[in-house]
């Protein structure tokens, strides 16, 4: 009888083969040789092996040794034959490289395989050992023996399952034995399966527009939970959520349990996360982000249909200290609500771009282009060079939008630097390029600069009044620098278009201490034809201190005579010190001299104004000195 010893290394089972007259002792590795890159699948597989006697003495001879591939464990018939004759064994030791003799067929690639061995004219050994690890998904020796190459011989579907088989086989990494697993070019279909990526595993493709891997299962594509990292593919998700109460996303990396315990160290570079597929139920993220100590860069998240639709969903709690740098986000289509991202946490998020389009008319739960929310004991958030852009379909007729909005900045601290908004052809109760919420409680702190925000839209007066805002401040007191503001409430629009507006909560009607400061700040602002008159143009309301330096409020006044004011006052508390500012009401009529307010104190507050420039009148009692005046100047007595 034949007693072979079978030991395949790393990926490979150990096990005995017997033989029915073989007088020799063969010990072997299987190792996988590569004459191509090494994403394609193996040209040649190199063979190692060591012959004995019975009486364990090694062998040296030369013997003919066939060697046979096959889909099944037994039976069946060859896929594939090489005979090698000559092999030369010195001490018990050869080497040979099977489909150097005769070529491994590209066809063989996919599916499991079974090594059949024909020793010196014995009958094939039996069992034939599985080649475990997929067969193009080999672990290779030297430089290699930490990598496993994935290559997309086959169709999607086996594509797919090679690719599942090459995860399971990594999970014994470490992190001194970390594993990398590289997908070639191609396309992987999971089925309704969903990859979860162990500890020390990084996956890596070849691009994120060469290396794709689908998925139909109803909550996600991939996984990654801590130390680990995705780079150079797209995950697409295609699952459909059972109910509304749940999502699916393309990309994660959090906790295996999804209980919203953040992973940590995850690396997510030049990936794209896709949520796309039929019908308005649940929610659609591309990516979920719920991390601590984390980086995405250089990455997509794309969310479409469904009932709640994100591009990028990273406001886990706990979550902190992540780095985002070059992520773009694109959402649409959601039955309820649309949104490019959701942020939380402390960390540096740079050139972040969010792509919103908003064709809702019915669904009250809000478009927004970034969220950024509150994570109690993390610090704050830097958020540069943002981009982002909301775009509607303006619908004739009411809708049931309650809210549009650019970025919202719910109670969280944050520096906003650099950022870009446009909220273009929107209607909906409520529309601002920016909403800034704070209260009496916490106090975030917030500053916005080298801001360039621009708003156009109608507001739909049938839900009740609302208005059109730059930014809005509810129970905030933020500060604002170096920012440029341009409001243009459409043709047949109602109620209020402001640059800057300050606000109560609309939770608990509070807000919280400190005093608003505008620096360097220029706002232009009016309605193009209103509606009726409940239309009034503000370039700056608030109802708390505030400092005004070096500034511009220009208000555009419509034929249609509707209230106006460059700076306004909306409750007692309000004490504006305004210095070398311009404030200007442009009107197309020139009664009643009244409606066109450079000052005007609706809220008793006090108003000082010192230098600059003023054009239109005064409304209200204001002190002032040193203020340049044109055509009829500031009536009030106080302003000379």
């Amino acid at each position: 009888m034949t007693r072979v010893t079978k030991q395949v290394r790393r990926a490979t089972n150990k096990g005995k083969v017997m033989g029915s007259k073989s007088r020799l002792l063969l010990l072997f590795c299987l190792l996988l040789v590569a004459a191509g890159a090494p994403a394609a699948a193996p040209q040649t597989l190199g063979y190692q092996g060591h012959l004995a006697d019975l009486g364990g003495q090694p062998i040296t001879a030369t013997l003919t040794i066939t060697f046979r591939l096959y889909d099944v464990e037994s039976g069946g018939s060859a896929l594939w034959t090489e005979v090698r004759p000559g092999v030369a064994i010195d001490g018990g030791n050869f080497a040979v490289e099977l489909g150097k003799v005769t070529a491994l067929p590209r066809t063989i690639w996919g599916k499991q395989l079974y090594l059949g061995i024909q020793v010196s004219g014995d009958t094939e050994m039996a069992p034939r050992p599985p080649l475990t690890a997929a067969p193009y998904a080999l672990r290779a020796a030297g430089t290699m023996k930490n990598t496993i190459v994935v290559s997309a011989e086959g169709t999607a579907l086996e594509n797919g399952s090679a690719l599942i088989a090459a995860v399971a086989s990594a999970s014994g990494a470490t992190a001194v034995q970390p594993i990398a697993i590289e997908i070639d070019a191609g396309q992987y279909d999971l089925g309704n399966a969903m990859l979860t990526v162990a500890p020390y595993i990084s996956l890596v493709g070849r691009g994120q527009d060469v290396t794709l891997i689908t998925s139909s299962n109803s909550l996600a594509t991939i996984l990654f939970t801590s130390n680990t990292q995705a780079r150079r593919f797209t995950a697409r998700n295609t699952g459909v959520p059972p109910t509304d109460s749940n999502s699916t996303f393309g990309l994660g990396a959090a906790n295996a349990a999804l209980d919203n315990t953040p992973a940590d160290s995850v690396v997510f570079d030049s990936v794209t996360g896709e949520s796309v597929g039929p019908g308005a139920v649940g929610g659609r993220w591309g990516i979920y982000h719920c991390a601590t100590n984390s980086r995405i860069t250089n990455s997509i998240g794309r969310a479409q249909a469904g009932d709640f639709t994100i591009g990028m969903r990273a406001d886990c709690p706990a979550s902190d200290g992540n780095v985002m740098d070059n992520v773009t986000l694109y959402a649409s289509d959601g039955a309820g609500g649309v949104r490019g991202a959701y942020l939380a946490g402390g960390g540096v998020w740079n050139n972040i771009k969010a792509f919103v389009r908003h064709t809702l008319t019915t669904g009250g739960a809000g478009t927004y282009g970034l969220r950024i929310l509150s994570t109690p004991g993390n610090a704050n958030a830097l958020l540069s060079n943002a981009t982002v852009t909301v775009i509607g379909t303006n619908p004739a007729g009411t809708t049931t939008n309650a809210t549009i909005e650019g970025v919202h900045v719910d109670n969280a601290g944050v520096t906003l630097k650099g950022l870009t908004v446009a909220v273009e052809n929107v209607k909906a109760l409520s529309i601002a390029g920016v909403r800034i919420v704070g209260d009496s409680v916490t106090t975030p702190i917030v500053k916005v600069s080298d801001a360039d925000i621009r708003v156009s839209g109608v507001q739909d007066a049938a839900q009740g009044p609302g208005s059109i805002v730059g930014i809005r401040a509810l129970g905030s007191t933020p500060e604002i620098a170096r920012t440029r503001i341009k409001v243009v409430c459409a043709a047949g629009g109602y109620n209020f278009c402001g640059g800057i507006q300050q606000q109560l909560n609309f939770n608990d009607n509070t807000v919280q201490a400190g005093t608003l400061v505008l620096d360097q700040v220029s706002v232009e602002v009016g309605h193009v034809a209103p509606a009726d008159n409940s239309a009034q143009s503000v370039g700056f309301q608030g109802i708390t201190p505030a400092r005004v330096d070096h500034s511009t409020f220009r208000v555009l006044r419509s034929a249609a005579d509707e209230l106006n004011s460059a700076v306004n006052t909306a409750a007692a508390g309000a004490a504006y010190r305004i210095r070398d500012t311009t404030l200007e009401v442009q009107s197309v009529n020139a009664v009643p001299a009244t409606a066109n307010c450079v000052l005007a104190n609706g809220g008793s507050g006090s108003v000082e104004v010192y230098g600059g420039y003023a054009d239109g009148v005064s409304c209200g009692p204001a002190v002032c000195a040193g203020v340049v005046k044109r055509g009829a100047g500031l009536l009030a007595s106080a302003c000379p």
